[in-house]
């Protein structure tokens, strides 16, 4: 988020994490502030959307697992329901 504020101009302070996603969207409501989501997640919330200026903006995740065969297993077999349950796109592993 610090590299997607620095292309926007804004200082480290201008830059803050919700609690949650009510509390997130409220204040974008409530203020002329601004909420980073993918659109499909802005329109789910009724919000206008636009894109970041600049190179793409990718979040990505980790797998981590007590065993090394459940680390695998999530990597493998449940890669694509996992991926559809983080809203994730792409082909990346």
């Amino acid at each position: 988020m610090v590299q997607i504020g620095h292309r926007a101009a804004l200082a480290p302070a201008q830059i803050a994490v919700a609690a949650t996603l009510t509390a997130a969207v409220s204040d974008v409501i409530r203020t002329t502030n601004l909420l980073l989501c993918p659109a499909a997640q802005a329109d789910e919330l009724g919000l206008r959307w636009r894109s970041v200026a600049g190179d793409p903006v990718a979040r990505g995740y980790g797998v981590a697992a007590v065993t090394e065969v459940d680390a695998d297993r999530l990597r493998g077999g449940l890669h694509e329901q996992v991926g559809r349950c983080l809203a994730a796109s792409g082909a990346a592993r």
